[in-house]
C-alpha cells in the first residue's frame, strides 16, 4: 500500500476528536492515500513528497495529537521533522535495559549511544 510513497506517517488523538483530524489531514495533504480507524483515533498516511511547512501547519491544528512517523525519505528529513526524546523517557530507559550496548535499531528514535 505504501511501497511507492516518500513518506509515512501516523496520527493519533482522542476518537472524539477523529473528524478533526481528518478534515485537518485532507485539507493540508489531500484524501488521495489516507486510512483511518475512528474507534481509535487514528489515521494514516502516505504521502508521494513531502512538505515540510504542512507538517508543522498540522502540528499547530492538532497540538494534543501524536504523530509518528513510519517512513521518511532522508536522514535530514527525519532529523527535521521529528525531536530527540529525553534520556528518561520510557522509550529510553527500555532500549537501556534491553539492549545496553545498541545493535538492535541502531539510530531508531534518535537517541544517543
Amino acid at each position: 500500500l505504501d511501497t511507492d510513497c516518500d513518506a509515512t506517517f501516523r496520527l493519533a488523538d482522542l476518537p472524539s476528536a477523529f473528524v478533526e483530524r481528518w478534515h485537518d489531514v485532507a485539507a493540508l495533504f489531500g484524501e488521495s492515500r489516507v486510512i483511518g480507524s475512528p474507534l481509535r483515533g487514528q489515521i494514516r498516511v502516505m504521502l508521494a513528497s513531502v512538505d515540510r511547512a504542512a507538517f508543522t501547519a498540522l502540528r499547530g491544528r492538532a497540538r494534543g495529537a501524536n504523530i509518528v512517523f513510519d517512513s521518511l525519505p532522508s536522514p535530514a528529513l527525519w532529523n527535521a521533522l521529528t525531536t530527540i526524546p529525553s534520556e528518561n523517557t520510557l522509550h529510553s530507559r527500555i532500549r537501556d535495559a534491553f539492549d545496553p550496548i545498541g545493535i538492535m535499531n541502531p539510530g531508531a528514535m534518535r537517541l544517543a549511544r
